[in-house]
């Protein structure tokens, strides 16, 4: 009997120390890239922009109610400086039928995304903030794919990469606050593309 409770005795160490030493799985860094051109056909001109690194682009995955929005951001940091972004709103009910598919971003085509967004922003001299907004909600057109590669489930994980353009686009996206009247000479085709990896698909802040 001593030689039992001597054993179970060991056992229940031998559990303890192995729950000591059990290291709890930490989720990889998120990582990200984004290139933007706006190319301004009538006056032979491109203007180009690359982001990649967390200190200057900011990527999510965020559910909120019954959607999943996974957004790239390049926010302006300092006075008189630009940046980019982009926003991709998907049904929560892919994730019943397998989140891991190619969403073009033309609503016509199944499967589509819910909605495509392209920001260009910038922080004027005095600190103060600009937008310029261009979404399929709002019936404009753009063209492209977003691509889930990888979900895992199980850690909530999920990688892939886009590709969006938006051709004519009238409203040039770098006026900054000038006049809204519409300049033939403005009229541009913005291309955007990307890549995400380990984004942790979480609930809304």
């Amino acid at each position: 009997m001593k030689l039992f409770y001597s054993l179970l005795a060991s056992a229940l160490l031998l559990t303890a120390c192995e729950k000591k030493t059990k290291t709890e799985v930490v989720d990889p860094a998120p990582e990200a890239t984004l290139n933007r051109s706006i190319n301004y056909t009538q006056q032979n001109s491109v203007y180009t922009a690359t982001y990649s690194g967390n200190n200057l682009l900011e990527a999510q995955a965020l559910i909120d109610g019954d959607q999943i929005i996974v957004g790239l951001f390049a926010t302006p940091k300092v006075n008189n400086s630009t940046g980019d972004g982009v926003a991709f709103k998907l049904a929560k009910s892919h994730l019943q039928t397998g989140l891991a598919k190619t969403y073009n971003l033309d609503a016509q085509t199944a499967p589509a995304v819910v909605s495509a967004r392209y920001n260009h922003m910038w922080q004027k001299e005095n600190g103060g903030f600009w937008s310029s907004i261009h979404e399929t909600s709002m019936g404009l057109k753009i063209e492209g794919t977003l691509t889930i590669a990888t979900y895992d489930a199980e850690r909530k994980l999920l990688s892939g990469s886009f590709n969006m353009v938006i051709r004519d686009l009238i409203s040039d996206p770098m006026r900054y606050d000038g006049p809204s009247t519409i300049d033939p000479t403005k009229v541009s085709t913005v291309t955007v593309t990307g890549t995400f990896k380990n984004l942790k698909l979480k609930p809304i802040e």
